[in-house]
């Protein structure tokens, strides 16, 4: 067939872990193959490595692929393998994009299903979408019981980095040392032999294969991070705030797990995690696309914020006297206390350089105080923010800002009225501020 007839085409191909046995280049070889033997001509790939397929969000190589279809698009067809690579959103989903493409003048074709034309061939589409989701959702179900009993039997670390403080230690079934994996701030990881001497470096975005029946546990650091740990711990059950313990260990150079200046969040998910008492805790954060876990073992529905959400203590499942502590159960529980009493207060916990009218202000939405925060380049905006925004996101508040210079300005202007004026003024007064804030 001449080139000049040959059908003009987009590829997608798609694997949601590095491991996956058919890879992209499979993919590719194979619909390549396909292209060149019934006259299309692949004019470009778009590619997503490493990203499930349970959902569109997030899947950028896709999105574009939609929208070059839909907007002045060069090619004919789309070739994609098969079609859980192209899908496992199920018959709704797959059909959505499907219909799309199709109104665009683009015609989706998947080589290794064998997919025929006409109604039969419709009908065969639908059903292997409903089967390509059946299989993500069976794999979520078995990985979440899977997951929970590796961490409730075996007492195993679950995730791929350990937290602050600790380095990872791999053991056989039969208790015996394998090797230990260290963090490093650049993004690497150390592989250490059982006595510590160091074996490789893994590079940033590189993994430690690990066997279904290895043990991971956790281990202290080196003495420097875990002194740092008892600190921040040491300083919070004495009274100090989050964001002053941030400012402390930024001033004397100390860099969070990668590397980077303590945040008020990096703070907090330390002084929070009951992994410093010696326990294991796990489902403390939702991400699940299709089911998410509860403590029992029961599926509940998956998050609603694709980045995932930040569950209730009541769905953590927490496994006490796993590893060695860094802090004592006592501290940890008076770090806590601490937390929860400031929190109560809002922005009339910090005794000195607080904002004017941080805590006095409340939300009548969500009855949170408004607390002051600095943002802009190099701070310079100051403004007043929802404490239920601030914390929970949308889930807990709309976004709202006030300006804290015109607030503050426009309060001290009515104390001084209030101050030097008579009955009526000041009447007038309260009111306007109560209208106003």
């Amino acid at each position: 067939m001449s080139a000049k007839k040959l059908i003009p085409a987009a590829g997608y191909a798609r694997r949601s872990t590095d491991m996956q046995e058919r890879s992209i280049p499979d993919q590719q070889a194979y619909v390549e193959k396909w292209a060149a033997a019934r006259g299309y001509r692949i004019l470009r790939w778009f590619i997503d490595d490493a990203i499930s397929a349970t959902s569109t969000r997030g899947r950028e190589a896709f999105e574009r692929l939609i929208h070059d279809a839909e907007n002045g698009r060069d090619f004919d067809a789309v070739l994609c393998y098969d079609i859980s690579r192209f899908s496992r959103g199920g018959t709704n989903e797959t059909g959505y994009y499907l219909h799309r493409l199709k109104l665009a003048g683009v015609e989706a074709i998947f080589p290794a299903e064998g997919i025929p034309d006409g109604d039969e061939g419709e009908l065969l589409q639908g059903v292997k979408s409903w089967q390509a989701r059946q299989y993500s959702v069976k794999l979520a179900r078995d990985s979440i019981r899977g997951q929970l009993s590796h961490l409730t039997r075996q007492k195993s670390r679950l995730g791929s980095q350990a937290p602050f403080g600790y380095d990872r230690q791999y053991l056989a079934p039969d208790g015996k040392v394998l090797r230990m994996l260290r963090e490093m701030p650049d993004g690497s990881r150390h592989e250490l032999a059982p006595d510590g001497t160091l074996l490789r470096v893994l590079p940033r975005g590189e993994y430690l294969p690990k066997a279904k029946s290895d043990i991971v546990r956790l281990v202290p650091g080196p003495a420097e991070r875990v002194r740092t740990v008892q600190q921040m711990f040491e300083w919070c059950a004495g009274g100090t705030g989050i964001r002053t313990i941030a400012m402390r260990l930024n001033a004397a150079g100390i860099c969070t797990p990668m590397g980077r200046r303590w945040e008020h969040t990096s703070v907090a998910s330390i002084l929070r995690n009951p992994v410093y008492k010696g326990a294991l805790a796990w489902n403390r954060k939702t991400k699940a696309k299709i089911n998410a876990p509860s403590p029992d073992g029961s599926l509940r529905p998956p998050a609603r914020n694709p980045n995932g959400e930040r569950n209730g203590q009541d769905q953590w499942v927490v496994v006490e006297n796993v590893h060695a502590p860094l802090v004592s159960t006592d501290l940890w529980q008076r770090a806590q206390d601490e937390n929860a009493r400031r929190s109560k207060l809002g922005g009339l916990a910090r005794p000195t350089n607080r904002y004017l009218l941080s805590g006095l202000v409340k939300c009548t939405r969500c009855g949170f105080n408004f607390n002051g925060h600095k943002g802009g380049t190099g701070g310079r905006l100051r403004y007043y923010m929802d404490g239920a925004y601030m914390r929970y996101g949308r889930k807990g508040c709309d976004p709202t800002y006030l300006n804290a210079e015109a607030l503050d300005a426009f309060v001290l202007a009515q104390v001084r009225r209030i101050v030097a004026g008579d009955r009526v003024a000041v009447e007038k007064a309260v009111d306007r501020f109560v209208q106003a804030a």
